[in-house]
């Protein structure tokens, strides 16, 4: 289970769907070394290093998420 704050689930939305740190950064209107610290949290919150592998825990996130809703 992802440990998120909903600003982090935000931005791994985000990362989810292939953008990059500089597009998020704009999208939000946040500096680029806010989304970097973002990014970085979110990897060592949840022991991951890398994008593929925050995508894989976002998926897997959403889809029990969605299942507890039925």
């Amino acid at each position: 289970m992802l440990s998120l704050t909903n600003k982090e689930k935000t931005i791994c939305e985000m990362v989810s769907v292939g953008m990059t740190n500089q597009e998020i950064s704009q999208q939000l209107q946040r500096s680029i070394h806010t989304i970097n610290t973002h990014i970085k949290n979110i990897f060592q919150k949840n022991k991951i290093s890398n994008r593929t592998q925050l995508c894989y825990l976002f998926s897997k996130y959403n889809n029990e998420r969605h299942a507890s809703l039925k």
